[in-house]
């Protein structure tokens, strides 16, 4: 293990290093994020003369919330 300061190369390689290991859960972590705050209707899929249609129903969002409001971790 190197000792003393790290140079600018090694925070740069090791910034590129974390992207790859921590990369993808960040993307899963947005999609998560995503679909907890109900914004994916344009990603429904829905035909043009239905968009207007499109309803996003809240319950698992409230199943989620009930659950941490009723969990005693401390």
């Amino acid at each position: 293990m190197r000792k003393g300061k790290p140079s600018v190369e090694d925070i740069k390689a090791e910034f590129e290093k974390c992207k790859k290991i921590y990369g993808e859960v960040r993307e899963l972590w947005k999609q998560d994020e995503e679909f907890y705050e109900l914004a994916f209707k344009g990603r429904m899929n829905i035909p043009k003369e239905f968009e207007n249609d499109r309803t996003v129903v809240s319950t698992a969002r409230d199943v989620v919330d009930a659950a941490i409001n009723h969990t005693d971790i401390m």
